[in-house]
């Protein structure tokens, strides 16, 4: 991979930032259903743009630890979106099983952030070198929230992201066992 910005690591970059600002805007976004709507539109394309980045062949991976408050606040705020959403929970009465998944999907979308906002702080710090944003993406994909990114994708089909939200509880039921195996 040269030096030059390429188509992939542009969508890549796009998708990123449009996945921060869901994640940033959750107040203003507080719709669950639009909210729930909006990333089950983002995941797919953020794994078929990280799957499709053009990188190097060897790349390496230093995880940037964010300050352990910022991380928390970030996870207490998702984790409580996530809690008090009657759209993602209807009549969901297992409140230790729904606490587990929220939590569990807080940490996904907490890890998800921090490691994509990483890439884009790269892309602005070094623009004429665009391969340390991409070499990064990929592989803090590979090695810390690419298992994260489709646990979020299966809970989003679980919760019916396509508006049918007859069957939620089953199938959010379902994937909390299989997320604890």
């Amino acid at each position: 991979m040269n030096n030059r910005p390429t188509s992939t690591l542009k969508g890549m970059a796009y998708i990123a930032r449009e996945y921060c600002a869901l994640i940033e805007n959750l107040e203003t976004n507080s719709i669950g259903d639009q909210w729930i709507r909006s990333m089950g539109r983002i995941l797919p394309k953020l794994h078929t743009a990280i799957v499709l980045l053009e990188t190097p062949e060897h790349y390496s991976y230093s995880h940037q630890a964010e300050s352990d408050d910022v991380h928390c606040e970030l996870f207490m705020k998702l984790n409580d979106f996530f809690l008090s959403d009657h759209n993602i929970w209807p009549d969901f009465d297992k409140d230790d099983v729904k606490c587990r998944m929220c939590e569990s999907l807080a940490y996904d979308f907490t890890d998800m952030y921090f490691d994509l906002k990483h890439g884009l702080e790269l892309l602005d710090l070094y623009p004429n070198q665009p391969s340390q944003a991409a070499c990064n993406w990929r592989a803090s994909f590979y090695y810390h929230w690419g298992r994260q990114l489709v646990d979020a994708e299966g809970w989003l089909y679980a919760v019916g992201v396509r508006g049918n939200h007859a069957n939620t509880t089953g199938l959010a039921a379902q994937t909390t066992s299989l997320r604890m195996a």
